[in-house]
């Protein structure tokens, strides 16, 4: 027969709830500023997306294939950009 040990529920409600609140009040505060400072709220995110770029950014390819990989992901990115961008025109 299994028997069941519930002693870590009470910390994982704690952190789920924990997590849940976070989100939903984070989502709110971005709402918030994207509908009274949008520009400022753009430049924000983007300097985050910049900035983290020094974090996760390996160095260049060191062989003809990482190159090839990168050149195929970057020009798929681009048009899926593209193509976005497009369909966010369209529906304004």
């Amino acid at each position: 027969m299994v028997k069941l040990n519930f002693a870590g529920l009470p910390i994982l409600l704690a952190v789920g709830f924990g997590v849940l609140a976070g989100f939903i009040i984070s989502s709110k505060i971005i709402q918030y500023f994207l509908t009274h400072h949008k520009l400022m709220t753009f430049a924000l995110i983007i300097g985050f997306v910049v900035g983290s770029l020094f974090a996760v950014f390996p160095g260049l390819p060191t062989n003809i294939v990482m190159w090839f990989v990168s050149l195929v992901v970057f020009i798929i990115g681009f048009i899926v950009s593209l193509t976005l961008g497009r369909i966010t025109a369209e529906n304004d």
